[in-house]
């Protein structure tokens, strides 16, 4: 507790007030859509490593193991960029819809004018940046877990249907007041980014430094399982 009276003293006040509704309305819509824009990732790359899709595996891409192993990376590496550009498309379509009715206004005003709990010494546009790089990480996660998908079903109809359902757990589980909560990908842009923190002795880690050694630990994770299926795989 200590740690966290020091943060609490060292807060900058008075905070700054400004009219900040056009980002505040950016990021309540992001918020609410972002769960479906992990089934856009699931429509998206349901294909990645499914043997009935025109841009899916056949016999020419296992043909030799050195293309074999090409393919694969080449698959890994396109489907999470294909995801980075799909969300920053996602953020533009709100930050222009918003912006233009709204404004931009209000960049410099404290975190703690919309986020109440948050004890960050930083104003709402860099919170706003902390929450977007967040959501990447979440969708990252997101998008290697449907190409892993993709590759033990095969089939897209089947990878499309099991990562909707996985989607969905990941909302019901998002409900729990656990702190189970905070190591689902559908968490990671959340306000939680803001506001908490992760206690190793007297150190107090910051919840998105977390999320980041998360992102690297689930995708590690998810793409060593990828690589182990193709090399096993078989269009039979």
């Amino acid at each position: 507790m200590k740690v966290i009276d020091k943060k609490v003293s060292n807060l900058k006040t008075p905070f700054r007030v400004d009219y900040y509704e056009g980002l505040a309305n950016i990021n309540s819509w992001i918020n609410l859509e972002y769960p479906i824009f992990f089934i856009v990732v699931a429509f998206v790359l349901a294909g990645t490593y499914a043997k009935d899709s025109s841009s899916g595996i056949n016999e020419l891409t296992l043909a030799t193991a050195g293309g074999r192993k090409k393919n694969m990376r080449a698959r890994l590496i396109a489907g999470n960029l294909l995801t980075a550009t799909i969300y920053f498309i996602f953020i533009g379509i709100f930050v222009l819809e918003h912006g233009a009715i709204a404004s931009l206004h209000g960049w410099a005003a404290s975190a703690q004018t919309f986020w109440f709990d948050s004890i960050y010494n930083i104003n709402i546009g860099t919170a706003l940046l902390i929450l977007l790089f967040g959501g990447l990480m979440g969708s990252l996660v997101m998008a290697n877990i449907v190409m892993l998908t993709s590759i033990k079903f095969k089939n897209i109809k089947f990878t499309i249907g099991a990562s909707v359902v996985i989607v969905y757990l990941l909302f019901r589980q998002t409900a729990t007041y656990s702190n189970i909560r905070l190591f689902n990908p559908l968490q990671f842009r959340s306000a939680s980014l803001l506001e908490y923190y992760f206690f190793i002795g007297n150190a107090a880690i910051p919840y998105f430094v977390i999320v980041l050694i998360l992102t690297a630990v689930y995708v590690v994770f998810f793409q060593l399982l990828i690589k182990n299926t193709y090399k096993k795989y078989c269009i039979s």
